[in-house]
């Protein structure tokens, strides 16, 4: 009997959490942290947290080899307090959301996935607290088993 193997979603959502955190957080970007995962009780001005939002395993592909994908979405929040000491919120929220853009279109196929992509529509609003500005943009990634 052949071994059956499935793509770990938690692998992913980590090689995510990394190309976010080399694209956003450093010397002259808008970042403060990245999470690879939810966190509740986070103290940055500006952060981004990465979470898992839902699998798909479809039935064995046709592509050579027998090779089958797992589709994994992602939500991924971007919170930026709510005024900007030293700038605006509105600004920042934006920037990201373009290098964010650009790392998807730059990154489409990788290591990690062999297709990344938009799953939708962004959706900005303020934290209950109305302490942050919070955007949450869904990504799929496609992988190979």
């Amino acid at each position: 009997m052949t071994a059956i193997t499935v793509a770990n979603r938690s692998v992913t959502r980590l090689a995510l959490a990394a190309l976010l955190r080399s694209t956003l957080v450093g010397t002259g970007k808008p970042v403060n942290k990245v999470y690879d995962e939810p966190i509740a009780d986070f103290h940055e001005q500006v952060s981004v947290h990465v979470e898992s939002a839902g699998s798909d395993h479809p039935e064995a592909g046709t592509s050579i080899g027998g090779n089958t994908t797992s589709v994994f979405d992602f939500r991924v929040h971007v919170f930026v307090i709510w005024p900007l000491p030293n700038g605006s919120a509105e600004t920042t929220l934006d920037l990201i959301e373009k290098m964010i853009a650009v790392m998807v279109k730059t990154n489409k196929k990788a290591t990690s996935w062999k297709n990344l992509k938009y799953n939708g529509s962004s959706n900005i609003t303020l934290t209950p607290d109305f302490q942050y500005r919070h955007e949450v943009i869904p990504l799929r990634a496609e992988v190979n088993d």
